[in-house]
C-alpha cells in the first residue's frame, strides 16, 4: 500500500469523525442562527457552500458538516460599583388629628390645694386651682375639722403638712396630715373653739 492511499485513509477517516460530530452538532443547533454549514470535499480538502443558520445541500462526493460560532460562556464579570442615592421623595399628607385626652383630676395640675372652710364645717370656697375637697362631719363646737383632697391632687412622692390661717382668736391645739400614693390627702385641724379659716396645702 502506497504511502499517498495510507494518508488519504486517514484524511477519510478524520472527515468521518468531523461527520459524526457534525451529526450530534446539527440536531442540537438546527434551529440555531448561530451555526455555520459547509459542504467538505475530502480529496480536495476543502468546504464549500458555507450558510449561516440553515443545513446546505451537498453534491454526493462532499460530506455536510456544521459549528457553532459561539464560544463557551466566559466567567461573570464583578459587581459593579453603587449607584448614587436617589433625592428623598416628597413629605406625606399629615395624618388625621388624635382624640382628646382624658381631662385630668379636678384639674390640678400644681400639685396643691387650698380654700375656705366655715366654723360650722361646711365649704366656704374653693381656692385657685379649684381642687374639690369635702369635710368630713364633725361634732359642733368641738373645733375640730377633717379636710379631704381627692386622688391626682398631689404626686404622692412627697409629705407636707398644710398652712391654716382662723380667722378669729382662736389657736391650733392639733394639726397632722397624710398623703396617700394615688395622690389624694387629708389633714386634720383642731382649735380652742369652732372657727372659720383658710387653708394651704402644697407638696
Amino acid at each position: 500500500m502506497s504511502r499517498w492511499f495510507r494518508r488519504r485513509r486517514l484524511v477519510v477517516a478524520s472527515v468521518i469523525a468531523l461527520v459524526v460530530l457534525a451529526g450530534v452538532g446539527l440536531s442540537a443547533f438546527a434551529a440555531d442562527n448561530t451555526v455555520f454549514y459547509a459542504c467538505y470535499d475530502p480529496f480536495a480538502r476543502t468546504f464549500a457552500n458555507v450558510g449561516l443558520g440553515a443545513p446546505v445541500k451537498c453534491p454526493g462526493w462532499e460530506t455536510p458538516v456544521s459549528w457553532s460560532q459561539t464560544g463557551p460562556t466566559g466567567p461573570s464579570g464583578p459587581s459593579g460599583p453603587s449607584g448614587p442615592q436617589g433625592p428623598s421623595g416628597p413629605q406625606g399628607a399629615s395624618g388625621p388629628q388624635g382624640p382628646s385626652g382624658p381631662a385630668g383630676i379636678n384639674g390640678a395640675s400644681l400639685f396643691s390645694v387650698d380654700g375656705a372652710v366655715n366654723a360650722d364645717g361646711t365649704v366656704n370656697g374653693f381656692g385657685t386651682n379649684r381642687v374639690v375637697f369635702t369635710i368630713s362631719p364633725r361634732t359642733p363646737g368641738s373645733g375640730n375639722y377633717v379636710i379631704n383632697v381627692p386622688a391626682g391632687t398631689f404626686s404622692g412622692l412627697y409629705k407636707a403638712s398644710p398652712v391654716v390661717t382662723p380667722i378669729g382668736p382662736v389657736t391650733v391645739t392639733a394639726l397632722f396630715s397624710t398623703i396617700f400614693p394615688d395622690g389624694s390627702g387629708s389633714f386634720t385641724v383642731t382649735f380652742t373653739a369652732d372657727v372659720t379659716f383658710n387653708f394651704f396645702w402644697s407638696e
